[in-house]
């Protein structure tokens, strides 16, 4: 009985093991087979895509090109000669040459794998991604090429050179877009436009930018807008302008990686020039490095220029000149994080800002600001709070605890420049004393001190102007108002 038994299970297990390697051979049959019979039973061809298939040749000759196309007779997938088209996606990536002399559209185009495609007149409109990367190399010595965006080596290596035409881009221009990517666009002549250009976008990418001639034109709007170099954590971003144009509204160097803008000729026109991330920025986009080296040419600036700030900021010049657009456009070097070195001509307003360094009360800050002149050695700037008590030997009356400083530069500057320095009202207050009877007095050598001439009390900002023509140790003082000991040594003196 138990012999039975168990000779009918082994037989019944058997069996269902069976069955169950049929069920698995023939499911993976249907996956297997499941492409193949979907496309011919129900006519999913790939219609909109384009395969380039000749080594060199022209993109108008249908020949050129594998595309496939659903035959109702035959029941299957056939080649069929065309050229893509507005709605179509082409992928040129085996290692052949494509040349654009008349119209070319698509909707996408991939040139990948050590592929070349050359526009020499004509028109190339891609209305949504142009992909150049993997080896790949755009020639534009002619023309007009239109996209939405444009990637220059998004996963791997990609070179665009533009020789003459123009490039429209109605969004962005990615150059080093993705990790480990490694983009170049060499403007040599021509013209370039778009919304935004990206140079080392996402994090690790490595994008450089090549301007001997042409023009670049860039508009945008938000964060991050115009031309930005190092967007990403660890990217790297490099302009170099030798000749040509730059048109733009916003260039920001090193948001969160090294952006550096090396101009030695050309011209370049923006409103506002952040080297270093903005002040306006927040979280991770306050820790790049940005520098802007300047050896010739000319930098037109319309709202602000700033270094330093939120991120790490180097401006170097050895030539070239900077000019302000409107007598309110200034160049700030923000003590901590920005330096600012010569010669060079500074046809504007520079002044050097120590952010968040007076005392307990906020961000108010010790200034120094130079005209308009040629600064002809910039150099470090450094501020210090001091003890009322150091200028003892300059009598002049009561001086106010929270504004005294000593300020240092190792720079070279000709001329007058003025010192912006605050005060609290209350300590004002407690003097009994009219803000505006505020004064500067200002130590040029021991012992030896000055009353400012040409002062200002801006009493809704709370700080007071004085002009100086060397730098050390400042402090303010209320007119009039006088203790016995000040008074005692004044008589002294006297």
């Amino acid at each position: 009985m138990d012999k039975t038994r168990s000779s009918e299970m082994k037989r019944v297990m058997s069996k269902e093991v069976k069955d169950k390697a049929v069920s698995f051979v023939l499911l993976i049959g249907y996956f297997l087979f499941l492409p193949f019979f979907s496309a011919s039973a129900f006519g999913q061809c790939p219609e909109d895509l384009y395969y380039w298939v000749a080594g060199m040749g022209n993109w108008s000759m249908p020949d050129n090109w594998r595309h496939e196309e659903w035959d109702p007779d035959l029941q299957k997938c056939v080649p069929v000669p065309g050229v893509p088209g507005l709605e179509d996606t082409v992928y040129i990536e085996n290692s052949g040459t494509v040349t654009i002399s008349s119209v070319a559209n698509a909707k996408g185009a991939y040139i990948q794998f050590s592929s070349n495609l050359g526009l020499v007149s004509g028109s190339l409109a891609i209305t949504d991604r142009l992909h150049v990367d993997w080896g790949e190399f755009f020639e534009q010595s002619g023309g007009q090429t239109s996209a939405r965006y444009e990637d220059v080596g998004h996963r791997g290596t990609g070179k665009f050179i533009q020789t003459g035409g123009k490039n429209l881009i109605q969004d962005c221009l990615f150059i080093g877009r993705g990790a480990g990517s490694n983009g170049t666009y060499e403007l040599v002549g021509g013209e370039l436009s778009a919304f935004e250009v990206e140079i080392g976008d996402e994090d690790d990418g490595t994008g450089r930018f090549i301007q001997t001639g042409g023009m670049n034109t860039v508009f945008g709007q938000g964060i991050p807008s115009g031309l930005s170099l190092a967007r990403g954590v660890g990217a790297v971003g490099k302009y170099e302008l030798i000749n040509g144009t730059v048109v733009t509204d916003e260039i920001f160097m090193g948001r969160r990686g090294e952006g550096t803008f090396v101009q030695s000729g050309g011209k370049v026109t923006v409103n506002t020039l952040f080297v270093g991330p903005d002040p306006g920025s927040e979280g991770l986009w306050c820790n790049g490095d940005g520098t802007y080296e300047l050896h010739g040419g000319t930098i037109d600036v319309g709202g602000w220029l700033c270094v330093g700030a939120k991120g790490m900021g180097s401006f170097v010049m050895d030539g070239g000149t900077i000019n302000a657009t409107d007598e309110d456009v200034e160049l700030t070097v923000f003590r901590d994080t920005g330096s600012l070195t010569g010669p060079g001509t500074f046809n504007i307003e520079v002044i050097y800002k120590s952010e968040e360094i007076y005392g307990t009360y906020g961000d108010d800050s010790i200034d120094v600001i130079f005209g308009r002149y040629d600064l002809y050695k910039g150099g470090v700037y450094n501020v210090e709070q001091i003890s009322p008590d150091e200028l003892d030997d300059c009598a002049v009356g009561i001086l106010l605890d929270s504004s005294a400083f000593d300020v240092t530069f190792d720079g070279e500057f000709s001329g007058e420049f003025a010192i912006c320095i605050p005060y609290d009202e209350a300590e004002v207050a407690a003097l009994n004393a009219d803000e505006t009877s505020l004064q500067v007095l200002h130590e040029i050598g021991p012992g030896t001190c000055e009353i400012l001439e040409d002062v200002y009390v801006d009493t809704d900002e709370n700080v007071v102007y004085g002009k100086a023509g060397s730098l050390s140790r400042f402090a303010l003082f209320v007119e009039g108002v006088w203790s016995p000991d000040t008074l005692l040594a004044a008589l002294r003196a006297y």
